[in-house]
């Protein structure tokens, strides 16, 4: 978990906050987090994986509607993967801001739909 903390905030730019008793990372707002597991895995969750790009046999939804996440078993999992989870990090970035300033993240299935203002 320390090689994961510390990458998702020196390389990633993200800060750290506990919530729920768990380490999430946020850049405007919530990206991901961090979970230990019985078993000494650990996961990588996104909290709007759902709407990431798709990479077979790593994000894996496990049956959740949103978050989708990636399971590491070792510190050497972790240090394979760090040039993918950059990518799957800026790219969680940028669906973050979009997301929190009310604009689509892509041209994709599911685009982020505006709140209405319950003021006139």
């Amino acid at each position: 978990l320390q090689v994961l903390h510390r990458f998702l905030q020196e390389e990633c730019g993200l800060q750290s906050m506990m919530k729920y008793g768990v380490p999430f990372y946020a850049y405007l707002g919530s990206v991901c987090y961090l979970s230990a597991k019985q078993d000494g895995s650990a996961e990588l969750g996104f909290i709007h994986g759902n709407r990431l790009s798709e990479r077979p046999g790593l994000l894996e939804m496990r049956g959740r509607k949103q978050v989708a996440g990636i399971l590491f078993r070792t510190t050497e999992d972790v240090k394979a993967l760090l040039p993918v989870l950059r990518e799957v990090v800026a790219e969680a970035r940028i669906l973050d801001e979009f997301i929190r300033k009310g604009k689509p993240a892509s041209p994709k299935k599911h685009p982020v739909k505006k709140k209405k203002s319950p003021l006139p």
